[in-house]
């Protein structure tokens, strides 16, 4: 146990010292991920072999379209996820100052859930079995639990859903999508993404209650007024 607090401790220490702005969207020692998450299931128990034989079907009955959506996932970004909704407008070059801000609050995401993968140390699919090691990537090249993709998608969906309330709700497919299509292309086991969708709703809270994101929804709102008038 003291091993593991002072891991977590020099981890938040260089996430602190190279990672976050002066107004950071999350501080450096909120997050502890053994309090965060559960720890993943073990390899050896029944949840975690049935996580293997889950990926290993849906590897084994796979077709061209399931892995378009993977790609999808795999490449999306807060943008392509509210254009989903908000229409193509929603773009980078449209919101540049947003955009900006999307960036730090996105990079302090990854670095908050590369802290969390450090933590638990869980291997992917394609470690387990390489068989189901997704083609020119190496599996071993980071650690699978919980899934950054689904974590970062339901912190870009509370973020875009407070900045414009007509879209509550309408973002629950992709939030599903973002989760099952790291399950497709074999980088994660389904307990992973779930844990993904839980931690992202703790990392959604934190940003929403800081100091940064009064800057962010402004710019949001000011950038996307143009685009929004009838």
């Amino acid at each position: 146990m003291r091993l593991r607090t002072l891991r977590l401790t020099a981890a938040f220490g260089l996430i602190a010292s190279v990672g976050f702005a002066a107004e950071a969207f999350i501080a450096p020692t909120y997050f502890e991920p053994a309090v965060a998450l559960p720890p993943p299931p073990a390899d050896d128990s029944p949840a975690g072999l049935a996580d293997l034989e889950t990926v290993r079907q849906i590897h084994a009955d796979l077709t061209p379209a399931q892995i378009a959506r993977s790609q999808h996932v795999a490449h999306q970004s807060v943008f392509s996820l509210g254009a989903s909704v908000l229409g193509p407008w929603f773009t980078a070059e449209n919101l540049p100052r947003s955009a900006t801000l999307l960036q730090q609050l996105t990079t302090e995401c990854y670095q908050v859930v590369t802290v969390s993968k450090k933590h638990w140390q869980r291997p992917r699919p394609g470690v387990r079995d390489p068989a189901l090691a997704p083609p020119g990537r190496n599996p071993g090249r980071s650690f699978s639990y919980p899934s950054g993709h689904a974590t970062e998608a339901v912190v870009w969906v509370r973020i875009l859903e407070t900045a414009f309330p007509a879209t509550r709700g309408d973002y629950a497919p992709a939030i599903r999508e973002a989760a099952w299509g790291r399950v497709l292309s074999a980088d994660h086991f389904p307990s992973d993404t779930q844990a993904g969708l839980v931690f992202g709703e703790e990392v959604a809270t934190a940003t929403l209650a800081s100091p940064a994101m009064i800057d962010l929804l402004a710019a949001l709102h000011a950038e996307a007024a143009p685009f929004q008038r009838d």
